[in-house]
């Protein structure tokens, strides 16, 4: 189904018959480019520290991230374990190169949902702000956050996942990877 959907385009630009200048542009956005690069030096075996401010809880976990898709895509599994539970999540980052902005999407073992967030490269921070919101089932209420992504270093990354909410900022976890 989803090679469906990646093929769309594709069958849309045919209906409308895109000249050779047209396909030329659609293929060079369909290859990787220096931004993926940034993507596979994240590659490897991380150890993972996660903080939670609100609840002040901190915890351990183990990241494998692999290059996959043609060199277009990172994909990060984590696993550890939060007060004697499991914990395991996916994370899928990628660049869209024809907004010009890197997405990531979400998923954990702690419940069924996914998050989204999407957003431009920032040389003043070496890394990027994903926006995306989310709509909390259990109160009704739609949370409007942040992921922040830096990279400290080749050998040192971060993330953290920031509320946006009546004007505030709040960090809800924070990931500190550190090569393995």
């Amino acid at each position: 189904m989803l090679g469906l959907v990646a093929l769309a385009p594709l069958a849309l630009a045919a209906q409308d018959r895109p000249d050779s200048a047209q396909m030329a542009r659609v293929m060079e956005l369909a290859q990787p480019g220096p931004e993926h690069r940034r993507l596979a030096a994240l590659a490897g075996t991380w150890n993972v520290t996660f903080t939670t401010p609100m609840q002040e809880m901190t915890f351990t976990a183990v990241a494998e991230n692999t290059i996959t898709m043609g060199g277009r895509f990172l994909e990060s599994r984590v696993r550890g374990a939060v007060g004697g539970m499991p914990f395991e999540a996916l994370t899928i980052v990628g660049f869209d190169r024809g907004p010009a902005v890197y997405t990531a999407v979400g998923f954990d073992a702690s419940g069924t949902f996914y998050v989204t967030g999407a957003g431009p490269w920032d040389d003043r921070v070496n890394g990027a702000n994903l926006s995306g919101t989310y709509d909390d089932p259990a109160t009704g209420h739609a949370h409007t956050y942040e992921f922040e992504w830096r990279v400290h270093s080749t050998d040192h990354y971060s993330w953290a996942v920031v509320f946006l909410e009546g004007g505030r900022r709040s960090t809800v976890m924070r990931g500190d990877y550190r090569r393995h």
